[in-house]
This record gives C-alpha cells, structure tokens and sequence, in this order.
C-alpha cells in the first residue's frame, strides 16, 4: 500500500521522488528518442524472439538441453534478428551496427562467461 501511495504522489508531482536528480540522465536520455510505428519488421522480430524462448523452454524441460544447446539457440536467434533489422532497416541498422553490436555484446559477457567457466 505504500509503494502504491508513493507512486501516486510522484506522479502527481515529479519533483517529491528520492530519484529525481540521479534520474534526470534518463529523463533527457527518452527526451532524444523519437517515436516511430510498429512495423512489421518489429512484429518479425517479437514473433522470432517469442518463438525461440518457447523453444528453448521446450528443449530443457524435453530433450534436457544445457548450456551449449541454450547458447546456440541464442547466437542463432540473433544472428536471424539481425538480419531481420538489416534487412527491415530497424532503427536504421546496417551490417555494420549489426556485427558492431554483436561484438558490443561479445566484450560485455566476457567477463561473466569467464566467472562462469572458473566456478
């Protein structure tokens, strides 16, 4: 009841939440961001992305998958979202910030997949 009370007042008012200040690079972050329709190369991309996590839901609790299956089936997923952002123009996508952001994503695991590897 008071977290929905709390909700409340800062919606009303903004400036009363305890996050205001530190969120304010947020807030300018979203003001940047323009609106634009949801088109069918972002449907592709939610159906591909929905279809695989049951997949590989179905695959672990069935077939027993572990981690090598689950990984391939991830690189797999997006590798093909890629391409459906490529080929769609999703957010202006290219090859390039394609394989840009797999590496972006590669460096960013890095270091969780070596904690991983040595527990």
């Amino acid at each position: 009841i008071f977290t929905m009370v709390y909700a409340s007042r800062v919606k009303k008012n903004p400036l009363l939440s305890r996050v205001h200040e530190s969120d304010r690079f947020f807030r300018e972050k979203q003001a940047d961001v323009e609106q634009r329709p949801f088109t069918f190369g972002d449907w592709l991309v939610l159906i591909v992305l929905t279809a695989v996590m049951v997949w590989v839901i179905w695959g672990v609790i069935v077939n027993a998958w572990f981690i090598p299956e689950i990984a391939s089936q991830f690189f797999t997923m997006g590798l093909v979202i890629g391409i459906i952002g490529v080929v769609f123009r999703l957010n202006g996508m290219t090859v390039n910030t394609m394989a840009s952001s797999f590496t972006e994503g590669a460096r960013m695991m890095i270091a969780p997949a070596l904690l991983v590897g040595f527990a």
